[in-house]
């Protein structure tokens, strides 16, 4: 699909692709669970086209008409459950950072009812019932970052920032302090 694009010119149909992403996690094709299609600016001529550069997720703006490929890109999500979580921490704090710099407050209610709101969508609403338990999984670890967003307005010592490599660091940490005390 993408061959005859460029035999027929990259801009024949738009300025910019939305190509749809076919994510595999814990050893299956996920098809629901508000990860597939996940449609996503992947391929545009680089005069029409910029990054964003919010804090989570850049997207690929395009300036001009966009159309939409059929084949998906294949995405290995993440190799297991443990990078699956130390993104999610990744991803929540930046989430955080970015509530701090558009002024929002804490709040008890979003702590509370955000988190099962999340799962309900990814799992009822966004069908993740049908990935089995890897949609199980996608929906708890889904919940948890919005969980964790909320948490860090309660903790006093949450520093304004901190790099995925303390967040991989403080994990192995505790990896290795649990892994010590059950011996």
């Amino acid at each position: 699909e993408i061959h005859s694009l460029f035999e027929q010119g990259l801009e024949s149909r738009g300025r910019g692709y939305l190509i749809p992403r076919k994510p595999f996690y814990l050893g299956r094709w996920i098809q629901h669970s508000g990860w597939y299609p996940g449609r996503l600016v992947r391929l545009a001529h680089r005069k029409h086209a910029r990054w964003s550069e919010p804090p989570v997720h850049e997207i690929l703006q395009v300036q001009g008409p966009l159309a939409t490929l059929k084949h998906p890109i294949l995405h290995y999500s993440f190799l297991d459950i443990s990078e699956h979580t130390l993104t999610t921490l990744h991803y929540s704090r930046l989430s955080y950072q970015g509530f701090l710099n558009k002024g929002h407050k804490p709040s008890r209610m979003r702590l509370v009812f955000m988190p099962l709101i999340k799962f309900c969508q990814t799992y009822f609403i966004r069908c993740g019932f049908l990935d089995g338990v890897p949609g199980w999984i996608i929906a708890i670890q889904a919940a948890y970052g919005v969980f964790l967003k909320y948490s860090y307005f309660f903790d006093s010592s949450s520093p304004s920032s901190q790099s995925r490599e303390n967040l991989e660091e403080k994990s192995r940490g505790a990896d290795c302090a649990f892994a010590h005390h059950r011996q």
